[in-house]
């Protein structure tokens, strides 16, 4: 029985091949090292010690490796930092059905740990996965089967236990000789006919894995269970709060920067002021005597006087409100703030489209307190299936979770989106 799936990267969680081998022809451009078509396919399966050793049985030990590859990541930042991370279709419906149904996921690359926790962070999908292993973990790569037994070691089952996701067909081998079943879903090179005979099945789509594990484990269909609400938490996911950048931007002093923060922003009476346990103004007392034995009264009183112009309303969030609101969606509201900033906040117009929600002022609880998420369900009867909860904080995220509702970390209203896909709320 499939116990645990475990995921390639490139090529078949995230449509990346294509750009990493036009980073690769621009960063050895640069060197003039011509590369043709069979040595980037060669370099696609390869870790980073693999692809120097490559690269220099090649064109000489002369070769900068290092630098050629620093450069290579350069430009690939760059350009997803540009255009996105292309994300595969059906990878969201499959992450969800996953988890949903009990499996462990992991994640192995040939990317280094750095860049597969970049892929990851920016993707949205981190808090899916239980492991990741990366091609600096090993020593050999595909298609030799060291990767996929370390993953499997790390997820504690037996090879037969779990099922490889391969986009090439040396991944496909690999994880035969691991004693993984697997599955190709081809990218950029056809399989070859050793991958056709080793491979469980050849699959179009990452879509095409659902019914694959349901019939192999003989899973009955299980009923979806809808969702019906959805709750936003404030700053960082409705509004932009970035009171570091704030403070860098107004000041352009480092010192003046970390004192105000944590006098401030990072301050215990922040956070008395958000439970609503003292009044604002008691609060901007505390603030300025602080400030004033630092030498930083004027700077102090600026941050006051200017603090809540950070509160930006994010459009792209409003608009992922709207269209909710349109499909029928009970929308609510679960936050940190404090009395007089939920004021100000209550008078824009996108407030209107919630059914209700719970701030800490209020409850004199913070996130993440049980407690608040509690309140949350029992105000307004919600049952924790039916609902979803987007945070930016991941420890808010993680309680949410805890209490059986569905909590995903916020990155952007376009993930956020394509997560609400994957629970066929979009």
């Amino acid at each position: 029985m499939i116990r645990a799936v475990i995921f390639d990267m490139d090529g078949l969680m995230y449509d990346t091949e294509p750009l990493v081998e036009k980073c690769w022809k621009k960063a050895v451009g640069h060197a003039r090292i011509p590369l043709t078509a069979q040595t980037l396919a060669e370099l696609r399966t390869r870790n980073s010690a693999d692809r120097e050793s490559y690269l220099k049985s090649i064109f000489g030990d002369h070769i900068d490796y290092k630098r050629l590859e620093r450069q290579m990541y350069r430009e690939l930042h760059t350009l997803i930092g540009t255009r996105g991370l292309p994300i595969k279709p059906g990878l969201w419906e499959l992450l969800v059905w996953l988890r949903r149904n009990g499996y462990r996921l992991a994640v192995q690359t040939t990317n280094s740990s750095e860049v597969a926790a970049w892929y990851l962070e920016i993707s949205g999908c981190a808090e899916y996965f239980d492991v990741t292993v990366s091609g600096k973990a090993v020593v050999s790569s595909k298609p030799e089967p060291e990767i996929y037994t370390k993953t499997v070691h790390k997820l504690d089952l037996r090879p037969e236990e779990c099922l490889v996701l391969e986009d090439s067909s040396a991944g496909i081998i690999g994880a035969h000789r691991a004693g993984c079943p697997s599955i190709m879903i081809p990218d950029m090179d056809p399989p070859t006919s050793g991958a056709r005979a080793l491979a469980k099945k050849i699959m179009p789509s990452l879509r095409d894995v659902i019914d694959y594990i349901r019939n192999g484990n003989n899973l009955p269909e299980r009923p979806w269970q809808a969702v019906r609400n959805i709750v936003f938490d404030f700053g960082g996911v409705l509004l932009d709060y970035n009171p570091r950048a704030y403070l860098r931007d107004r000041f352009a002093d480092k010192n003046v920067e970390d004192v105000l923060y944590n006098d401030i922003f990072g301050s215990e009476t922040w956070l008395k002021s958000d439970a609503g346990l003292i009044s604002r103004k008691e609060a901007n007392d505390i603030y300025l005597s602080q400030a004033k034995k630092a030498g930083y009264l004027f700077e102090a009183q600026t941050v006051l006087d200017e603090w809540q112009d950070l509160l930006r309303t994010k459009q792209d969030s409003v608009a992922l409100l709207q269209r909710l609101k349109k499909r029928g969606y009970r929308l609510y509201f679960l936050s940190n703030i404090s009395e007089d900033t939920f004021a100000e906040v209550s008078k824009r117009d996108f407030m209107k489209l919630f059914d209700g929600g719970v701030t800490s002022f209020e409850t004199h609880i913070l996130k993440p307190g049980v407690e608040i998420y509690q309140q949350l369900l029992a105000n307004y009867r919600l049952r924790p299936e039916e609902t979803i909860f987007f945070d930016d904080t991941q420890e808010n995220v993680d309680v949410a979770n805890e209490l059986g509702i569905i909590g995903r970390r916020f990155h952007s209203a376009l993930l956020a989106a394509k997560n609400l896909e994957g629970y066929q709320v979009l």
